[in-house]
């Protein structure tokens, strides 16, 4: 019994959800299917490790989500679909994760303001950052099918 009592209950909660996902799509039940899923998890998963890091200190940061945003953002329009910018891309975003990161901590640790409303600040301006930067507009790349498709959809939700 005590070492039942030692098992995370997290851990069991996970190995159960792992569980129902294999039992209700057979395409987890392959290693390659398996590993498209992990693929896509692990973006989340990086996040997940960082948030907890600041939830452990004490904090929060409200604005990693608007990052994400701006990030994905200065990908596309750095790179414009051309392959040879992406490690210019890649460095250019992590500048300013780096200053955003900075400038949030600076803003806590130094003029002492609470965690979730420097980062609040934060998620607003780095949404605003992210709108400008794109225009206000969504940059797709998208077959016709896809957008006629896409439309028929958003038509018949109206």
């Amino acid at each position: 019994m005590k070492r039942l009592r030692k098992i995370n209950p997290a851990l069991v909660l996970l190995l159960a959800l792992l569980a129902a996902m294999v039992a209700m799509s057979p395409l987890y039940q392959t290693a390659p299917g398996f590993m498209s899923f992990l693929q896509r998890a692990a973006p989340l998963v990086i996040l997940t490790c960082g948030a907890s890091f600041v939830l452990i200190a004490g904090g929060f940061d409200l604005s990693s989500g608007a990052l994400i945003t701006l990030v994905v953002i200065g990908c596309a329009l750095i790179t414009n679909g051309d392959a040879s910018m992406t490690w210019t891309a890649v460095a250019a975003v992590y500048a300013i994760g780096l200053g955003v990161g900075l400038l949030n901590g600076l803003i806590v640790t130094q003029l002492k303001v609470p965690s979730i409303i420097a980062t609040l600040g934060g998620l607003l301006s780095i949404k605003g950052i992210a709108m400008v930067w794109s225009g206000g507009r969504l940059r797709a790349t998208c077959r016709p099918t896809c957008a006629t498709w896409a439309a028929a959809c958003c038509a018949k939700c109206r």
